[in-house]
């Protein structure tokens, strides 16, 4: 992490801490545990291991690269987000369609072959 975003942040924790009314002489520590809280939320390597929340990400890389007898280094990633990719579809039919089906305004569709069944039987009587 660039360190002038390091030290914006620290100066923000610093300050909310003064205003809470922390003695001035535990600021630093205070922001500082601030700051790897930041750092355990916005830097992977940082980030506790899905799989094993004891560990952390940098902890679980420096074990797979002693195995492996080299340095190992995350070059890319992809975030993903529970239940993302799952939004509802809203699917309005045509007038037509819900009058037929018999259920009056409602968009969501019908049985399969409602509509043609009853286009059907209307037209033979």
């Amino acid at each position: 992490m660039p360190a002038p975003v390091i030290e914006h942040e620290k100066t923000i924790y610093r300050e909310q801490a003064k205003a809470s009314g922390k003695p001035d002489k535990i600021l630093d520590k205070i922001a500082d545990g601030k700051l790897e809280k930041y750092f355990g939320d916005f830097c992977l390597v940082e980030q506790a291991f899905i799989k094993d929340p004891d560990r952390k990400v940098s902890q679980l890389l420096a074990d797979a690269g002693k195995a492996a007898g080299a340095a190992i280094a995350v070059r890319a990633f992809a975030r993903f987000q529970v239940g993302e990719g799952m939004e509802k579809r809203s699917t309005t039919w045509p007038p037509r369609w819900r009058s037929s089906s018999g259920r009056g305004d409602r968009s969501d569709p019908p049985p399969c072959g409602v509509a043609w069944r009853n286009r059907r039987t209307a037209g033979s009587s």
